[in-house]
């Protein structure tokens, strides 16, 4: 076999994780190194039993490592690393992460190999691979447990769906983001078989808005609907403002040229769209897709040292799952123009900070990213903030700030959202 390597004379050889740890082996027959694909740090595991672990110990979410290594390496170069959700069962966890992660090696093999540094700094996420998911192979009591914990969450989840699924609501307070305690909040109370979330909050003609998700459980989708909110703790529901024949949610609004635009999320419709406000609040109108062919969630859109910057949660080629991956796009005109992408996207693989969930602009310069955090098996368990440091079309630098729990209210047990306007602040929760 090693003879027959050589006599091929090959430029690169990509090693399977399956084939356990035979990197230094291959080395001598390829010109340009071994690629090889790793979970949890440990070659001598095929990666299912990293997966498995990752389920038994319901992780929130599992390591992969792409890395190069060459005759001249002393240790292999880190070419592309991230953090993958994890489901609630082995199988289900294991053909997204092979899925995933080969989807990523396609897109390290796609750039110039030999582009070392370039290939780098791609990973500009800090992620360390989690080594306690190499415990060797389960015994059959681990088995038994693993199939125990199995049949309990089937059994809650029957009896969630028959309660009606996940149900959010939405808060709140007439304080800046800074100054704001959300135990103080005024929960705005949901329609019956209806409920709010991701709420975005704007004042215009001496009126302040909150802007939701209004979800209605018969249609199984949700529109943009408007809530007004008062200075003595008072609301009023407004109901839709923006209704389509497909699922909407994350109405981030923002001002351009003294007009009001809204970029609701539309990923069902594989596309960005651009609403304008021709009669505040209550009426919009559609302008254009900014990008199509695209399964895109929660876009935000600033205005930064000339450009505009897009920011939006894609996944890999035909997966649905928009909570792993930030992508960055910029354009020099808002409606005009061509949106180029981010000469290192995907900024962010990590399902524990990756999602947008609302953003804050505190000094007119660059923002603080809200970002949801994702629980085992579980949707929006909690909320960080992160302050942007750099963006360019080289670099995305931010730094945590801030971390919310679902602590503020009573019965809830997630929350995924919040934005300030600077006079109030407005945030979201998942009820239990």
């Amino acid at each position: 076999e090693c003879s027959q390597l050589q006599s091929l004379g090959l430029d690169i050889i990509i090693q399977d994780p399956s084939m356990g740890s035979i990197v230094l082996s291959l080395i001598p027959y390829s010109k340009q190194g071994v690629v090889s694909l790793s979970m949890g740090n440990d070659y001598s595991y095929f990666y299912g039993l990293s997966v498995f672990w990752a389920v038994y110990l319901q992780k929130v979410s599992i390591g992969f490592e792409i890395s190069k290594q060459t005759i001249h390496d002393d240790c292999p170069l880190v070419m592309f690393k991230g953090e993958l959700p994890v489901s609630g069962t082995y199988t289900e966890t294991l053909a997204s992460v092979i899925k995933r992660s080969y989807s990523y090696l396609m897109h390290v093999m796609s750039n110039d190999i030999d582009d070392v540094d370039n290939t780098r700094d791609k990973s500009l996420q800090k992620v360390e691979i989690n080594k306690s998911l190499n415990l060797g192979v389960p015994s059959w009591i681990q088995l038994l447990h693993y199939l125990g914990q199995i049949i309990i969450r089937g059994i809650r989840n029957i009896i969630h769906g028959f309660k009606g699924g996940q149900q959010w609501g939405v808060a709140f307070v007439n304080k800046s983001w800074n100054e704001t305690t959300l135990a103080e909040g005024i929960q705005i109370k949901n329609p019956p078989s209806r409920w709010f979330a991701d709420p975005f909050v704007v004042t215009r003609n001496n009126r302040t808005i909150c802007f939701v998700e209004e979800y209605w459980n018969s249609k199984q989708r949700a529109c943009i609907s408007a809530v007004e909110l008062f200075d003595n703790n008072e609301y009023h529901i407004l109901g839709p403002v923006i209704e389509e024949s497909f699922h909407m949610s994350f109405p981030y609004v923002f001002e351009y040229q003294n007009e009001l635009y809204m970029v609701p999320e539309t990923s069902e419709n594989n596309e960005i769209r651009l609403y304008r406000c021709v009669a505040f609040p209550l009426k919009w109108t559609y302008v254009k897709s900014l990008m199509t062919e695209i399964s895109a969630a929660d876009t935000l859109i600033f205005n930064y040292d000339d450009k505009w910057w897009l920011l939006t949660n894609v996944p890999v080629n035909g997966d649905s799952n928009h909570c792993y991956q930030l992508n960055i796009y910029y354009t020099t005109d808002l409606i005009n123009g061509d949106w180029v992408s981010h000469n290192h996207n995907p900024v962010l693989v990590d399902s524990m900070i990756a999602r947008n969930g609302g953003i804050i602009f505190s000094d007119g310069q660059l923002p603080i990213r809200c970002r949801q955090k994702q629980g085992f098996d579980c949707y929006g368990k909690g909320l960080t903030l992160a302050k942007l440091t750099q963006l360019t079309r080289e670099t995305f630098v931010e730094e945590q700030i801030s971390e919310i729990n679902p602590d503020f209210f009573d019965r809830i047990i997630g929350n995924h959202h919040l934005h300030s306007d600077g006079v109030y602040t407005v945030y979201d929760y998942r009820l239990r």
